[in-house]
């Protein structure tokens, strides 16, 4: 007796592509999460080298070109570049930042990280 397999596929709407961060600012202000699903963290993030910032006011957040870095990408190389090339071993910290718009209805942003 042999098997028989339909395979059919339907015009499905195709999923929004995500944004990505852009000067330290992903806006989610439009994003529908129930439909359009979760979205990567991924663009320019601010980075703070050399620094360990604790939650504060960011009213007062002022950026200059050199404070962004890609994210995701290898430390050495974000390092590298954050401090203009020079040579640099793995070693290191910062404070990372990204701002997150939300829609108005949005009450809750889980953020889940990936392992290494």
């Amino acid at each position: 007796m042999g098997l028989c397999l339909l395979l059919s596929s339907c015009a499905a709407e195709p999923k929004r592509e995500a944004p990505v961060a852009v000067n330290g600012v992903i806006d989610l202000s439009d994003w529908d999460f129930e439909r359009d699903g979760p979205v990567k963290l991924i663009g320019d993030w601010k980075v703070h080298w050399g620094e360990r910032l604790e939650p504060r006011s960011y009213t007062d957040w002022v950026a200059d070109d050199r404070d962004f870095v890609w994210v995701p990408g290898l430390w050495p190389v974000i390092k590298r570049e954050y401090l203009g090339g020079e040579p640099t071993s793995g070693l290191g910290m910062g404070t990372y930042e990204l701002w997150i718009r939300l829609p108005p209805s949005q009450t809750r942003l889980v953020v889940q990280t990936a392992g290494v």
